[in-house]
Order: structure tokens, then sequence, then C-alpha cells
């Protein structure tokens, strides 16, 4: 004889409601099974055959901060990529290297515009391809990665070119986590162009103890 409506629907007792969990979880690790997810989206962010940048395929978590300066859209050997400009041209340049969140790009450090202007900087924040207003496929977030063709320290040093950045000059860098990571990498390929370096949590793997000649 089946159950009354309301006594099906009753709620496992708070002692049984870790081992039923425990089971969904067990079962959502069968072979077979596939996680589903929204139509666009792929495990490492945005579809890069989508015509739209990452900042208007999900608006809500980029967020919708106007941009503050200029907006470069600048060739590169990764395709067009579009950078932040904010300051004086003769201002001592400042590069800003964003994280590889789902949602990163160069918004997040966008708070440091206005003081880092105050101090003479002339800011330059790109978004790397597949991030923030940048079209494209994303690049891999393992920093052994960094120097090969179509990667992000290829991608920095086209940027630099293109915004005139002189190279008998020094400038400076702040990067955080991945951008933490390309900064590194772009130092110890170009050590005599990075005046100052600023790492926020950067993320690099150490081969050959090569962070020890970074001074």
């Amino acid at each position: 004889q089946s159950q009354p409506p309301e006594q099906m629907q009753q709620p496992l007792p708070q002692q049984l409601q870790p081992q039923a969990k425990q089971q969904q979880q067990q079962q959502s690790r069968r072979p077979g099974r596939v996680a589903r997810r929204p139509p666009g989206m792929l495990q490492w962010g945005f579809d890069p055959d989508d015509y739209r940048p990452p900042a208007e395929i999900d608006s809500e978590g980029h967020g919708t901060i106007e941009p503050m300066g200029t907006l470069h859209r600048i060739p590169s050997r990764a395709g067009e990529v579009v950078v932040n400009v904010v300051g004086p041209d003769e201002g001592r340049p400042m590069l800003l290297l964003h994280g590889w969140g789902r949602c990163s790009w160069s918004r997040d450090l966008q708070y440091l515009y206005s003081p880092l202007v105050e101090m003479g900087y002339r800011v330059i924040a790109p978004d790397q391809p597949g991030f923030g207003r940048t079209r494209g496929k994303r690049w891999c977030s393992r920093s052994e990665t960094n120097y090969d063709e179509g990667g992000p320290v290829q991608v920095v040093e086209d940027i630099l070119e293109a915004l005139g950045v002189p190279q008998d000059r020094p400038f400076d860098i702040l990067g955080w986590s991945w951008g933490g990571g390309i900064a590194i990498s772009f130092v110890l390929r170009h050590p005599k162009c990075v005046g100052r370096l600023v790492l926020w949590r950067g993320s690099y793997t150490e081969h050959q103890a090569e962070l020890r000649t970074i001074k």
C-alpha cells in the first residue's frame, strides 16, 4: 500500500542526511555521468568561438564599471588585445597584469589606476586573450608555457612595442596571481627593461633556481 503524499514528502531524519548526501556524491562520480554546463561555456572559461568578448558574455560576473583612460586595440602574436591606458604619455610606465580567474580582467586592478597616476605613472593594463574585453582562447595558466609562441610574454612584448615604451629606460610591473608569473617570466627574459617588480600572490613554478637571478 502506497504512503500518503504528505508522508512521502517528509525530510530525512537529521542523522541520515549525511549518509544520503554521501550516496549522492558517489552516484555523481559513477562512470558515464557528465556534469552539465551552461551553453557556450567551457571548463577553462568561455567559448573562444563566440564572437563576443567575455566581459559581454557575462557582464554580471565581470561588472559594469566604466573604464578609465583610453582603450587601445593592439595587434599581437596572439591576436588583437584590448589595453587600457591611463595617465600622461610622459609618465613612467607601470604595467598591470591581471590573474586567471573566470571573470578576471584589467578592471580587477582599476582601483590602483588613480593612485598610480597621481604618483606620476602611465598605467598600461591589458586584457589577455580570452579575458575581459579581449576575444580569443585563454592561454594555459602554467608558467612553463609563458614563453611559447603566441603566449603571454609575447603579448606583453607586442603591447609595449605598440605603445612606444622605450627599451632604454626601465619601467615597472605589478602582477597579480597568473599575472605575477607572467611578470616573472618577462623579467627573466628582459632583466634590464624592468626597474621595480611587484608581485601579489604571483603564480610561478621554479625549475632551475632562476628566481635567484632577479635583483
